[in-house]
């Protein structure tokens, strides 16, 4: 003789992702069916690792277990009836748990926006559908905020989402320019972050958008246009200075090869032609 049975083995549950019932098959003979039944439905599931709807479940062998995948867990997955079956022995129980052991990470909606330029202080504004309700602060990296949150919606009955509103307002000392501020929500045994919006301004803009900032900004950029100004005008004029002795001292080397070099064949008879005229002249 053998008999089957089934239990949850992945603990806590979170809604949207896998949940696992593993079924025991105890000397369960090989050629015995296996099968999955269940769900809202309570229809067949899974058929000897065959599935029905490979995109909801999927049947898996573990040994001597044969377990059923349930992908994106919701909550009409939840208290169900779910049989699994060897043969003819099969084993059915409804999928029950308590609200610690189940959770919907939050879905966030963040209007959260910076006051006035002149107060400079940011108002965080979140709201989320979670289970169960978490426990909030906001934190940077150097600080950090606890908060109160305000349960909007309190849902009926078991298993149902909360609606809750996380509202405070943080001066913009308190968070750098550089960093973003970080939603961090404990929901049942697991820490969720979430990544807010950065501030607009913040102190470090501030103090850039202060007068005497800005002022001496300006004289700076006028003073370095200045030295950059001189310093083109002194590069220009050595370079005029040198292009001048340059060209003095190559027309002074024209002179001296004119005066130097010995006259021409055609010079010396031109010079001969005009003595001779001149004695020509002084004897008549």
């Amino acid at each position: 003789m053998f008999a089957v049975q089934w239990k949850v083995t992945t603990k806590p549950l979170v809604i949207g992702k896998e949940a696992v019932l593993a079924c025991s098959g105890y000397n369960c003979p090989s050629y015995k069916t296996r099968k999955w039944l269940g769900g809202k439905n309570y229809s067949l599931l899974c058929f000897d690792y065959e599935s029905r709807n490979i995109s909801k479940y999927e049947m898996r062998s573990n040994g001597r277990d044969f377990v059923l995948i349930i992908k994106s867990l919701t909550f009409s997955d939840l208290n169900c009836e779910y049989t699994c079956a060897c043969g003819f022995h099969q084993y059915t129980r409804i999928l029950q748990l308590d609200e610690k052991d189940v959770i919907y990470l939050p879905v966030v909606h963040d209007h959260s926006h910076t006051h006035s330029q002149e107060d400079f202080k940011f108002q965080i504004n979140v709201s989320m559908e979670v289970f169960p309700l978490p426990t909030c602060t906001i934190v940077s990296k150097d600080s950090f905020w606890s908060i109160n949150i305000s349960v909007v919606k309190r849902p009926e009955g078991e298993l149902k989402l909360f609606e809750v509103l996380v509202q405070t307002t943080i001066g913009t000392d308190g968070a750098s320019c550089a960093e973003n501020l970080t939603l961090d929500c404990k929901v049942g045994s697991i820490l969720y972050q979430y990544v807010i919006k950065k501030p607009y301004s913040c102190k470090d803009d501030r103090e850039q958008r202060h007068p005497k900032y800005v002022i001496m900004t300006g004289m700076i950029l006028t003073l370095v246009l200045v030295l950059l100004i001189v310093t083109t005008g002194i590069v220009l004029k050595k370079r005029l200075g040198k292009n001048n002795a340059t060209e003095q001292r190559d027309m002074c080397s024209a002179i001296d090869t004119v005066v130097n070099e010995p006259p021409t064949c055609l010079e010396m008879e031109n010079m001969l032609t005009y003595q001779e005229t001149n004695n020509y002249k002084e004897i008549c």
